[in-house]
């Protein structure tokens, strides 16, 4: 599943108004979770007062919950929709 900033950040931060919402929803995906580094990069940033959420944001990529994607200039037409 292609998830956002937003919703990573939800995952990790408890005091994040979707928190319960995106835990509870990720307890129903089966499939591991897939971001790209643009949303990644966004998701650090704004977790940058929290070590400990964005070591658990690393952990998930590390042990392969979260994989991160690239992106080519094939995907910039989609980007833009």
């Amino acid at each position: 599943m292609l998830v956002d900033a937003g919703p990573l950040i939800a995952l990790l931060d408890r005091r994040d108004r979707a928190h319960e919402a995106c835990v509870e929803a990720l307890k129903a995906i089966r499939t591991p979770l897939t971001t790209v580094w643009p949303a990644f990069t966004e998701a650090m940033y704004l977790l940058r007062e929290s070590w400990p959420a964005q070591k658990a944001l690393w952990s998930r990529v590390e042990t392969g919950a979260l994989t991160i994607v690239a992106l080519s200039e094939n995907d910039a037409p989609r980007m833009r929709e």
